[in-house]
């Protein structure tokens, strides 16, 4: 979650990478991601057991600790589109990340 200002509080907004496509919740470039987002995180347990703004939903964060995957996650599911009927999904609010949108990230934080 990117942090705003110098103070170093982490904010949810409502910026999504800007490889997603919002309507599938999918990488439009997965295959080279690491090569065309900066920034892009490889989540290897050292990393993940740092990250902790991670939702407490995240599949990295889970198996990390140990824990077991929700029903409505795809690998557990074996349907891409199940995590679609719950309500902590980003299809119906992501905005994809552009320079100007993160000038100004301010209008995108979520309450």
């Amino acid at each position: 979650m990117p942090k705003i200002g110098d103070t170093g509080d982490i904010y949810t907004t409502r910026l999504t990478c800007k490889l997603l496509t919002i309507g599938t919740c999918r990488c439009s470039d997965y295959d080279n991601r690491h090569n065309k987002v900066s920034d892009y995180l490889r989540f290897t347990s050292r990393i993940v057991s740092q990250l902790d703004w991670l939702p407490k939903t995240c599949a990295y964060r889970l198996v990390n600790e140990g824990k077991d995957l929700a029903w409505w996650h795809p690998l557990v599911s074996k349907n891409a589109e199940t995590v679609h009927n719950t309500d902590i999904f980003v299809r119906h609010l992501g905005v994809r990340e552009t320079k100007l949108r993160l000038k100004k990230i301010a209008n995108y934080v979520i309450v």
